[in-house]
């Protein structure tokens, strides 16, 4: 468990994870151990690298035929962001993402979960 994640929510979304967590304790005789990811923005950043890269890498085809006229706003706002990162920027990315694999490997050696709350969200269709 991550406790300064348990405290970045509001006190009823922590209650209501305390709880779960209480029930998951007593039912299955867990026990909390307390764990630190890291780096954990530069790896939220890396991420980006790597999926901008590589959704820029996987439709770079329909572009070239299609046009990014055929794309909403979002998508070339998007792309237009990601074709500013360059082949450094994903070997970096990469380089980072290795090292936060052997973080959650030692993580992992100790824990069989990692738990934070989530913040749902209501959408109205």
């Amino acid at each position: 468990m991550i406790h300064q994640w348990f405290n970045d929510c509001s006190d009823d979304i922590r209650s209501c994870c305390l709880k779960a967590l209480a029930s998951l304790q007593k039912l299955y005789g867990w026990e909390t151990v307390e764990v630190t990811i890291p780096d954990i923005e530069v790896m939220r950043l890396a991420h980006y690298v790597t999926i901008g890269s590589e959704c820029t890498a996987s439709i770079a085809h329909h572009l070239e035929h299609k046009g990014r006229s055929e794309s909403g706003w979002d998508v070339r706002v998007a792309l237009s962001i990601y074709g500013s990162f360059d082949s450094r920027d994903y070997l970096n990315a990469q380089r980072i993402r290795n090292r936060q694999m052997r973080f959650h490997e030692k993580i992992f050696s100790m824990a069989d979960v990692i738990v934070s709350p989530m913040v749902g969200y209501d959408f109205v269709t």
